[in-house]
């Protein structure tokens, strides 16, 4: 298995709880500026980079919350796994070294949980929802995949899935 790693490094840590852009770690995840993290400040030009009260209802659309680190179980959830999925996931992880060394690092392993359902799921069943759902995937990743701006998108990896 490999080693994770903080996504915030120590001296960008410092900096940002400095001006008061970060918050402490709370159950392996935090909350950050949106605008802290862009290399560019076009996509999030509209939210201030200044520091405001991290717990203010108020500044919720300034803010996202991010893991802590790159190999933990608050990135399952933040990859999209519902919390039940996630820590089956994550136990797995930790007590299989042998299973997990046979994937691709981390987010393969991840990953292959989900795909060695794929195959059938689509043939038995259409209703992306329900095998979604069935898959660990929140309602939230589920919302943005069924986005109609997508079913281009979903109709190619049925086909492809389907072998079609």
């Amino acid at each position: 298995m490999s080693s994770s790693k903080r996504i915030i490094d120590a001296y960008d840590d410092a900096e940002l709880t400095r001006c008061g852009l970060i918050t402490p770690p709370l159950n392996g995840s935090r909350c950050v500026n949106k605008r802290a993290l862009r290399s560019s400040n076009s996509d999030e030009a509209y939210v201030p980079a200044t520091a405001s009260h991290l717990s203010s209802a108020s500044n919720e659309s300034e803010m996202t919350v991010i893991p802590e680190e790159t190999i933990s179980l608050a990135t399952l959830e933040y990859l999209g796994f519902t919390p039940a999925v996630a820590a089956i996931v994550w136990r797995n992880w930790e007590t299989s070294p042998r299973d997990a060394q046979r994937y691709n690092g981390f987010l393969g392993y991840a990953l292959g949980k989900i795909e060695s359902k794929t195959n059938n799921a689509f043939k038995l069943d259409h209703d992306w929802h329900g095998i979604m759902q069935g898959w660990g995937v929140n309602t939230e990743l589920i919302d943005a995949i069924m986005d109609p701006k997508f079913d281009r998108t979903r109709n190619l990896a049925k086909r492809e899935i389907m072998g079609s």
